[in-house]
């Protein structure tokens, strides 16, 4: 229908944020052809596509499973400096996760660091689970700790939740009550809803498993 109305001259130039949100639309559904014409489309009327715009096609390689391809037009972006939030990095990182290509996802973040872009929690989040499934949960927290400090990135609910879902992979039973007990002292979001039944659970099964169903107790 775009196509259809621009090769008609009956559609007004898009503003730069009608484009951003045809472009994610597309880039959720993993149409490459249709991203890359709507950024193309974007230079002929004269509008430079932000980096969220540029990342759309980073978004839609990745809903297709092409990572090596989304990579190499990250790297593109980095040459030509597009890169300046935590959003396609993010992007990658996550496709890298659930790909499960700890190269690629381990060069994004060597990336990251060499470009100063400041993570945010979904960074952090993503880099957490990574470590966590590999079993290196003291790396998670050293990072986290590390970036605290440099970055002022305090763990929220959803970063300390997967924290404690690294101690529960490297099964260091107590490191995980000690994780909990400091989300428990963070506010309402960790110590209300989703993240202390899901939390309270696991560690229960975790104690009674080593043999210490008093610790279980009393937790409940």
């Amino acid at each position: 229908h775009f196509r259809a109305l621009r090769a008609q001259g009956a559609l007004k130039k898009p503003a730069s944020a009608d484009y951003n949100a045809l472009i994610d639309a597309q880039a959720k559904a993993g149409n490459v052809q249709e991203v890359s014409e709507l950024l193309a489309a974007m230079v002929e009327d004269g509008r430079n596509p932000s980096c969220f715009a540029r990342t759309g096609l980073l978004k839609a390689l990745c809903a297709t499973g092409d990572l090596q391809k989304a990579f190499e037009e990250f790297e593109k972006m980095q040459k030509e400096k597009k890169t300046i939030s935590s959003y396609p990095f993010n992007v990658l990182l996550t496709a890298a996760l659930n790909l499960w290509n700890p190269m690629i996802f381990f060069k994004v973040k060597e990336e990251m660091e060499q470009t100063a872009v400041p993570p945010n929690s979904n960074t952090l989040g993503l880099m957490v689970r990574m470590y966590g499934h590999k079993r290196m949960s003291g790396k998670a927290f050293a990072l986290a700790e590390e970036w605290e400090k440099k970055w002022g990135l305090v763990p929220d609910a959803v970063v300390m939740s997967c924290l404690c879902t690294a101690c529960f992979q490297s099964k260091d039973i107590k490191r995980a009550l000690q994780t909990f007990e400091a989300a428990m002292k963070m506010g309402n979001s960790c110590r209300e809803g989703a993240f202390k039944r899901q939390v309270i659970n696991r560690l229960c099964k975790m104690c009674i498993r080593a043999g210490s169903c008093h610790r279980a107790v009393l937790l409940v």
